[in-house]
Order: structure tokens, then C-alpha cells, then sequence
């Protein structure tokens, strides 16, 4: 029993790793892309 809590807590430390990799994914492009639409407006 414990040893499967130990397991879940790896499973969902796994998940949330991927979810940071894919935010940052998603995420440094579209600050790209914004950065460079403030300085083409401005």
C-alpha cells in the first residue's frame, strides 16, 4: 500500500515535469512573438 502512494507521487511529479516542459513550450514562442510585436507597434 505504501509503496503504491510512492508510485502515484512519482506518476504525478512525472505529469507535472511534462506540463512545465510543454507551458514553456507554449509559452517562449508566444513571448517571442510578443516581443516582437511591441516593437513593431512602438
Amino acid at each position: 500500500r505504501k509503496g503504491k502512494l510512492t508510485e502515484v507521487k512519482a506518476t504525478a511529479s512525472k505529469l507535472f515535469q511534462d506540463c512545465a516542459v510543454w507551458q514553456i513550450v507554449v509559452i517562449l514562442p508566444l513571448a517571442i512573438f510578443l516581443l516582437r510585436f511591441y516593437k513593431y507597434i512602438f
